[in-house]
């Protein structure tokens, strides 16, 4: 494998441009770009399913916020000390 192919395979992944370049300049201690990436292989993988669970986050608070905001209105307008008085079929105070 040469670099540009290291650098490119590096950059599918997720990495960006000059960090896959530092991992390239790893060739001097490890010998050669295919075990640069045997050993960084698991922490390419984990950068690009870290991408994928970002933008999985992302759609679902999309999706939730308006549900939020409709729930926050919702309870907005309820009294909750009268709620809680009518829901025990009470209408004045209560007694210790």
């Amino acid at each position: 494998m040469k670099r540009k192919r290291f650098v490119k395979l590096a950059m599918s992944y997720g990495v960006q441009r000059n960090e896959a370049e530092r991992l390239a300049k790893l060739v001097c201690v490890l010998g050669s770009y295919e075990a640069i990436f045997a050993h960084y292989r698991h922490y390419l993988e984990g950068k690009c399913a870290i991408a994928v669970f970002q933008r999985i986050y992302k759609s679902v608070l999309r999706a939730v916020r308006p549900m939020v905001k409709t729930l926050q209105e919702l309870f907005c307008g309820i009294d909750w000390a009268t709620a809680a008085e009518d829901e025990d079929g009470e209408s004045g105070g209560k007694e210790f």
